[in-house]
C-alpha cells in the first residue's frame, strides 16, 4: 500500500506538479512573455495568455518538489517547469549530459548537483565540496542562506549559465561493505565507488583509496570495499544486503543542488519572471532541509538493524583532516576558492558546528536499545499469523474523503506476521503490489520498518525503504484493529477495518498469489 496519512502520498518517483482544472483557469488571467497581470481586451474582458511552460534537466527526482512547490505559489501558475525524461535514468555522465543540455539550449533550466559543475567549466562551487568541511545538515542551510552563495552563483555565468539558487542535498558518509571505514589506513587501495566529481575524486585519493565512478541507483556494488553515500540511499537501494558498517560521525561532504538556466532562455524571461524563479530557491531552502534530514537518515538505518553503524574516534577524525590538507592546499590555490572556504569556517565557527566526531548513538536516535539478535532469532509474539483485509475504492474514499483513491491504496490485503519479519500484499483489477521488512511489538505498539516492496503500481505510488510505519493494536480473538500512534507515521489505509486472523501458521503460501514478495522475506 502507498505511503498515506489524511493529507499525504509518497510516490516512487513522482512526476513534476503542472497545474490542472480552476487552477490553471485562474493562471490565464496572469500574463505570460507579453501580457501584463490584469490587462482587459476592447471588450473589456480579461486577455486570456497561456503559462510559460520551460523544459528543466532534472537528474534528482522528487528533490525538485520543494522548488516546484515554492514556483508554483509565487507565480500563480504562470511559470511552470517540465522534466526532460532523458535525464531520470542515472548514469555517471547523466549530470555532466544535464549541464551540456542546458548550456547548449536543449533543455532551459538545470537542476543538478553542484559536484558536476565542473564538468562543465565551472568552479564556482568547489568550496562547497571540501572534505569534512560542511559535515552536517545545519551548517549547509546556514551555509546556502549566507551572500557568499550568491557570488558563487555568479560563477556560472561564464559557462553560458545565469544563477538561480542552490538547494541542500545529503550529508554522503563512509559505507563500508569489505572493511569499517575510520581513519586514513582502513581506506589504503579500497576501491570506493563514487559519484563522478573532481573534489570527491581528489579527496578520496588522499586517503589512499582507490575512487571509481558509480551511478548507484540500485546498480550491484558488492565488488567494491566501500561506498560515498549517504544513508537513506544504502537503505533505498537495499544496499545494506551487501554494506556492512556506516560510519555516521564523519561527514564526508554534501551534495547540495544547483540550480542554474541557460543565458539564452534567461533574458528571453522578463524581470518579474526572473524573480519568481529565483525566489522560488530562496524559499525552497526550509523545506529542502527538512527532505534531506540526515538525522532522521541515520535513526532509520538504527531501526532496520541490518547494518552496523559506527563512530571514528576523535584520533581518527584528525587523522583523516591531516590527510586532506593536501586537498585544501589545491583548493586553496585559486583565490576566490579560498576565499569561500574561509568564509564556510567563519560561518561554521559562529555556528559551534562540531557534527565530525560526535559518536552515534541508535539507542538515543531511536529512543530504544538496538537489538543484538536478529528478527529470526526472535521469539514468536502474540500477533504472529495470516490475516485478510479488504475494503473497496468507495469505502476508501469515505474514509479518506480528502483524499484521491488510488488503485494502490484499495482491494484486498493479505499480511503474515512471522517471528519477527513480514510481508503485505495488495490486490485488485488494477493493481498488485508487495513489500516486506521486519516488525517489533512493544505493548501495544507494533513497529514495522520496510526492507523492499515492488509489484504493478499503475500510479508509481509505495512505500520507501527504510521507512517506518506504527500502529497501535488491539487483537480480540480473531479480529485484529490497527489505530494511529501520535507523533508517528501510520498510513491510514490499515486502519479502515479491522484484520481477520485465519486459521493455520505463518506461511508465505497465504500472500496473493498474483504478486508474492521474493522468497526468503520470513529468513
Amino acid at each position: 500500500m502507498a505511503r498515506t496519512t489524511t493529507t499525504t502520498r509518497r510516490r516512487c518517483r513522482p512526476s513534476l506538479r503542472l497545474l490542472t482544472g480552476a487552477s490553471l483557469a485562474a493562471l490565464l488571467l496572469v500574463a505570460g512573455c507579453g501580457g501584463k497581470v490584469g490587462s482587459v481586451d476592447k471588450a473589456g474582458g480579461p486577455v486570456t495568455a497561456a503559462p510559460i511552460n520551460l523544459k528543466m534537466a532534472n537528474t534528482r527526482g522528487e528533490e525538485a518538489q520543494p522548488f516546484l512547490d515554492e514556483l508554483a505559489k509565487i507565480s500563480g501558475g504562470a511559470l511552470q517547469l517540465t522534466a526532460e525524461p532523458a535525464f531520470e535514468e542515472a548514469t555517471t555522465s547523466t549530470e555532466a549530459d544535464a549541464l551540456h543540455a542546458v548550456q547548449s539550449g536543449q533543455a532551459d533550466i538545470a537542476f543538478v548537483p553542484t559536484r558536476a559543475y565542473p564538468f562543465v567549466g565551472v568552479k564556482s562551487f568547489d568550496a562547497l565540496m571540501a572534505p569534512m568541511l560542511i559535515d552536517g545538515m545545519e551548517l549547509q542551510h546556514q551555509v546556502i542562506n549566507d551572500s557568499l552563495v550568491s557570488e558563487m552563483l555568479d560563477g556560472v555565468k561564464s559557462a553560458g549559465f545565469a544563477g538561480i539558487g542552490v538547494l541542500p542535498g545529503p550529508i554522503r558518509v563512509p559505507d563500508g561493505i569489505s572493511r569499517s571505514l575510520l581513519g586514513p589506513e582502513t581506506y589504503s587501495g579500497a576501491r570506493i565507488a563514487y559519484n563522478p566529481s573532481s573534489v570527491g575524486k581528489q579527496s578520496l585519493e588522499a586517503l589512499g583509496a582507490i575512487p571509481v565512478e558509480e551511478a548507484f541507483d540500485g546498480n550491484d556494488v558488492s565488488g567494491f570495499d566501500g561506498l560515498e553515500l549517504q544513508a537513506s540511499a544504502v537503505g533505498a537501494n537495499e544496499y545494506d544486503q551487501v554494506v556492512r558498517s556506516i560510519t555516521a560521525n564523519v561527514g564526508l561532504w554534501p551534495r547540495p543542488i544547483g540550480i542554474a538556466a541557460n543565458a539564452g532562455s534567461w533574458t528571453k524571461l522578463t524581470d518579474t519572471q526572473r524573480g519568481w524563479l529565483v525566489q522560488a530557491a530562496k524559499d525552497a531552502v526550509a523545506d529542502a532541509v527538512t527532505l534531506q534530514s540526515s538525522t532522521e537518515d541515520i535513526a532509520n538505518m538504527c531501526r532496520r538493524n541490518k547494518v552496523k553503524i559506527i563512530s571514528a574516534s576523535e584520533d581518527q577524525i584528525a587523522e583523516l583532516r591531516r590527510a586532506f590538507t593536501r586537498v585544501y592546499d589545491s583548493l586553496r590555490s585559486d583565490q576566490m576558492t579560498a576565499s569561500y572556504l574561509d568564509r564556510i569556517q567563519a560561518v561554521k565557527d559562529r555556528l559551534g558546528s562540531t557534527e565530525s566526531g560526535q559518536p552515534i548513538d541508535c539507542a538515543a536516535l531511536t529512543g530504544r536499545p538496538t537489538s543484538t539478535k536478529s528478527p529470526s532469532d526472535s521469539s514468536a509474539s502474540r500477533l504472529d499469523g495470516n490475516y485478510v483485509l479488504s475494503y473497496t475504492e468507495k469505502e476508501l474514499a469515505e474514509w479518506e474523503p480528502n483524499e484521491d483513491p488510488v488503485p494502490e491504496n484499495w482491494g484486498e490485503f493479505r499480511l503474515v506476521l512471522d517471528h519477527g519479519r513480514f510481508a503485505s500484499t495488495q490486490y485488485n483489477v488494477q493493481a498488485c503490489t508487495w513489500f516486506h521488512g521486519t516488525y517489533t511489538l512493544t505493548g501495544t505498539t507494533l513497529e514495522m520498518t520496510v526492507t523492499g516492496g515492488g509489484g504493478k503500481a499503475p500510479t508509481d505510488s509505495g512505500v520507501k525503504q527504510g521507512e517506518v510505519f506504527a500502529y497501535r493494536v488491539s487483537l480480540y480473538h480473531d479480529s485484529m484493529k490497527w489505530s494511529p500512534v501520535p507523533d508517528a507515521i501510520s498510513p491510514s489505509g490499515y486502519t479502515v477495518k479491522p484484520w481477520h486472523r485465519d486459521t493455520g501458521k505463518p506461511s508465505a503460501g497465504y500472500l496473493d498469489k498474483h504478486c508474492r514478495p521474493p522468497a526468503g522475506w520470513n529468513r
